[in-house]
């Protein structure tokens, strides 16, 4: 009986201690999964304690939702209609994607120098879907890019380009405070694209008395069409008293003077 009494109590004991393991590994276990899960979403984009998401790879950005400027980094996209006045920037060495974007807004001197896009370094646009992009600044271009850094548009969609005032349409522009503002390179390896330039300016390429760097549109485009300003010397290439770099367009070597020209691969 005592035998029987002492090995009741070992297995008594012995199943307390099992079923007391598992719990307490059960519960620690369950922690650990759920707070590797959450930092494991808010990396890729999946978790967004603010429910905005921006910042994050892949995230998409309504820009109509803005309400203070914004810098669009790597791997995100740009979609909507600018509805207030905000500064779109895309970070130093982002490829960002405009998917049905609209940026413009009315004339205003008051408002900061800023073209429509502004790109703080290299920087590659990808385009999907109808895109706009008109600069906020009456001297500013469409889309500016700063000298010794490289702009690269490509994608299947389209964009078309302006500047307001004294600006080009994908370039540089001037300013009477600021003398030229000059602009680096500019390669166009896609997409259907529509640049006008303003007096003086290039609809791709520089605004007066201001630097433009290399433009080269590729036979990866499915059409580009530039427009120059008045009294502007090139629809591509350099503004009015301006310089640029080398213009290369579908391989042939040389700047623009035509009102307005358009380069369509298929068709040459």
């Amino acid at each position: 009986m005592k035998k029987l009494a002492v090995w009741t109590l070992l297995a008594v004991m012995f199943f307390a201690a099992v079923s007391i393991g598992c719990g307490g590994g059960s519960s620690s276990d369950s922690g650990t999964d759920s707070e590797q899960t959450e930092s494991l979403n808010e990396d890729t984009g999946d978790y967004d304690p603010n429910g905005e998401n921006r910042g994050t790879t892949g995230a998409t950005i309504d820009i109509s939702a803005l309400s203070e400027d914004y810098t669009a980094q790597d791997g995100e996209t740009l979609t909507g209609t600018v509805a207030d006045w905000v500064k779109i920037s895309i970070a130093d060495g982002a490829a960002v994607t405009l998917k049905n974007a609209k940026i413009s807004r009315e004339d205003d001197y008051s408002y900061p120098q800023s073209a429509g896009i502004t790109c703080e370094g290299n920087a590659t646009l990808i385009l999907k879907g109808t895109n706009s992009v008109k600069s906020f600044h009456p001297d500013y271009p469409g889309i500016h890019v700063p000298k010794g850094k490289t702009l690269t548009i490509k994608g299947s969609g389209s964009l078309n380009a302006s500047g307001k005032t004294f600006g080009a349409g994908i370039g540089g522009g001037w300013g009477m405070s600021r003398k030229g503002i000059s602009c680096g390179n500019i390669v166009i390896d896609g997409g259907t694209i529509y640049a006008t330039g303003t007096r003086w300016a290039a609809g791709i390429g520089g605004g007066a008395d201001s630097d433009c760097g290399d433009i080269t549109i590729t036979k990866n485009v499915t059409r580009v069409t530039a427009t120059k300003g008045e009294d502007a010397p090139y629809s591509i290439g350099a503004g009015d008293g301006g310089s640029c770099g080398t213009v290369t367009i579908g391989g042939k070597v040389g700047s623009i003077s035509d009102d307005q020209y358009t380069y369509q691969p298929d068709m040459q």
